[in-house]
């Protein structure tokens, strides 16, 4: 799963953006780019808009291979 400090139970928006953990306050487009942040604390409500939730992407099928490895090399 990709991290957004959006996504996370430690970020606090309102009158600012907060990280309760690291005690920064980040900009608004450094919470919405991915991120590898050892305390992310996962949490399905958007901090910026509470009316949505994470949506993961979905997966592409894997392409069925009907072919043999050795075609053609009779």
């Amino acid at each position: 799963m990709t991290q957004y400090c959006r996504y996370c139970a430690n970020f606090v928006t309102g009158n600012g953006n907060w990280c309760a953990v690291f005690h920064i306050t980040p900009t608004d487009e450094f919470t919405k780019r991915p991120n590898k942040c050892k305390k992310f604390v996962f949490n399905e409500i958007d901090a910026f808009d509470i009316e949505h939730t994470y949506q993961p992407r979905k997966l592409k099928p894997e392409p069925e291979y009907t072919g043999s490895l050795f075609e053609g090399q009779e």
